[in-house]
């Protein structure tokens, strides 16, 4: 809304810029990286640590197709960041925070991109 007059709902948005910030600003991407190392802390196979992270960025149960899709970008993230362990060294390095660059660097770079594709949800960026 513009600052002309009070509105109680903001209009859905995804314009190409908020998009550009949202995929590739380091505090979204240390955002993702701290949400992966307090879940990889946790007991639980993938799936629970999912649904936790889920139920933590967007205050909700994932439904099962969802849950489906995240268990999928995982795995191919698992798969890339194993096949260029290079790359998960220099993604778990963005940002200034040291939070969870103790873990396994594949792992945590999998599950940081994961879990940052929870930020980039229109549901996660504005509530109704």
């Amino acid at each position: 809304p513009t600052r002309e007059k009070c509105t109680l709902r903001r209009a859905r948005t995804n314009t190409p810029l908020q998009a550009l910030v949202l995929l590739n600003d380091d505090t979204y991407l240390e955002a993702g990286r701290a949400l992966a190392a307090l879940v990889l802390e946790e007991p639980g196979d993938d799936e629970q640590r999912l649904r936790a992270a889920f139920r933590r960025v967007l205050s909700r149960f994932p439904t099962e197709p969802e849950l489906g899709i995240l268990r999928t970008l995982l795995q191919r993230q698992r798969g890339g960041f194993r096949a260029d362990p290079g790359s998960a060294r220099d993604l778990v390095a963005v940002g200034a925070s040291p939070v969870g660059r103790g873990l396994d660097p594949v792992e945590l770079a999998a599950w940081s991109l994961t879990l940052h594709t929870l930020f980039t949800l229109d549901e996660a960026i504005t509530r109704r």
